[in-house]
């Protein structure tokens, strides 16, 4: 059973291109800058770093995210080896998106910042008073 109507139609989409020989269906999850246009999800969590808003962060949305371009290498490599069928291209760790945000703040700005526990919210100020519980 398909949990909500995106997984649906997502899987509906997979399934009409897998009609045709040689099609290729890529799962993923890419992490990267765009530059321009909306933010990514990296964008927005060092936007919202940068402006000092809060950010709700998630324990139970699990990902394996790939950065862009180390996705980029292999999908031009599959292309050449024509591979077909449905290929997940992903990282080979799993982690939430809690987890997730935490550590990209910590790699950028050399601090894990404070955050309740439930909701998990970040606030980006330090010893913000407000995330007492």
């Amino acid at each position: 059973m398909l949990v909500n109507e995106y997984a649906r139609t997502k899987y509906i989409g997979e399934q009409l291109s897998l009609i045709y020989d040689n099609s290729l269906v890529v799962r993923t999850n890419v992490v990267g800058f765009r530059g321009k246009g909306p933010d990514t999800f990296i964008e927005w969590v060092i936007r919202c770093m940068e402006i000092q808003e809060a950010m709700s962060l998630y324990y139970d949305f699990y990902t394996s995210s790939i950065n862009s371009k180390d996705f980029a290498r292999i999908l031009v490599d599959v292309i050449h080896k024509k591979t077909t069928g449905v290929l997940n291209i992903s990282s080979s760790e799993v982690v939430n998106k809690k987890d997730f945000i935490l550590e990209l703040v910590k790699e950028i700005y050399g601090y894990i910042p404070q955050y309740k526990k439930k909701p998990f919210i970040v606030s980006v100020k330090q010893n913000d008073p407000t995330l007492l519980d």
